[in-house]
């Protein structure tokens, strides 16, 4: 997994690339550091450079979703390829966050 995020008062953009897995978690822990010390009420995670992604990456999505939530912001999931979007679809992930097409 490589990530850039791009940090404005309105908005944290967190853009994923290549895959998001279970080998990825110690990576995602300082994503979510990161993302944590930003002052924006919201964050947009761009999956559209995301090919794949595991249970395991869905976890860490979880608990990025998690973390915000505790502290008062709202997360979105943005652009999911169409593989991705299938796997969020059959999971039902919009349950846990909005997902935008």
């Amino acid at each position: 997994m490589n990530y850039r995020i791009t940090n404005n008062p309105d908005e944290t953009r967190v853009q994923l690339f290549e895959s998001l897995s279970l080998k990825d978690h110690q990576e995602f822990r300082r994503l979510v550091e990161e993302v944590m010390k930003a002052k924006s009420r919201q964050v947009a995670v761009d999956l559209t450079d995301l090919k794949t992604v595991d249970s395991a990456g869905l976890g860490l999505l979880v608990v990025l979703n998690q973390q915000l939530t505790k502290a008062g912001r709202k997360v979105k999931l943005r652009h999911p390829g169409e593989a991705v979007a299938r796997l969020l679809s059959i999971v039902q992930f919009h349950k846990v966050c909005t997902i935008e097409p």
